[in-house]
């Protein structure tokens, strides 16, 4: 049974190194973040919603231009991701889990191990509403799907300010909130 949704037009011409973010919102990670697209890399952004989708594109040509050719952005469920399985590099789940709407958490999961490559890493980054997905349950549910905890990075941590930062998050220097920064490999 092949569990590949089928791509979507433009995913055949991919550099070997994908970058995916979920929850691309209205404003990915390259533009709100200190991210930047590496030369090999490719940048696909997946929202559910297509409105802040619309804008996302023009945000990010603003921050990285020389990168656009190279940025898809696609209106899709994390449940079910419109890539072939191990066709990813790295992915990114940038406040998904806690937000309040977000449900089949545990199946965006295994989606997101079924599009990584060996070798490619999983960065779950909850920010502003961990509340509703704990860093040990995500953790937990993260090495049941079969990624292994590579580190954790939490505000009491000295390097959490440059980290944060990465992904955007504004409040960096709050060490009293329950925000973390999990990432994961898949062996």
């Amino acid at each position: 049974m092949n569990l590949d949704a089928e791509p979507v037009q433009g995913m055949q011409e991919l550099p070997p190194k994908i970058f995916l973010e979920v929850g691309t919102r209205y404003s990915p990670v390259l533009v709100v973040g200190n991210k930047r697209l590496g030369a090999d890399q490719r940048y696909v952004g997946i929202d559910i919603n297509l409105d802040d989708l619309k804008t996302a594109p023009s945000a990010a040509d603003i921050v990285q231009p020389e990168a656009a050719d190279r940025m898809l952005f696609i209106n899709a469920a994390g449940r079910r991701l419109p890539l072939l399985g191990a066709s990813v590099h790295e992915a990114l789940l940038n406040n998904v889990l806690g937000d309040p709407k977000s449900f089949d958490r545990e199946l965006i999961i295994r989606e997101l191990y079924r599009v990584l490559a060996s070798g490619g890493t999983l960065t779950v980054a909850e920010m502003y509403s961990p509340q509703y997905a704990e860093e040990s349950s995500v953790t937990a549910m993260c090495q049941d799907a079969g990624f292994a905890l590579r580190r954790l990075i939490v505000p009491r941590d000295e390097n959490w300010k440059q980290e944060s930062l990465l992904y955007g998050y504004i409040g960096s220097e709050r060490p009293d909130t329950d925000a973390y920064i999990a990432e994961f490999l898949k062996p």
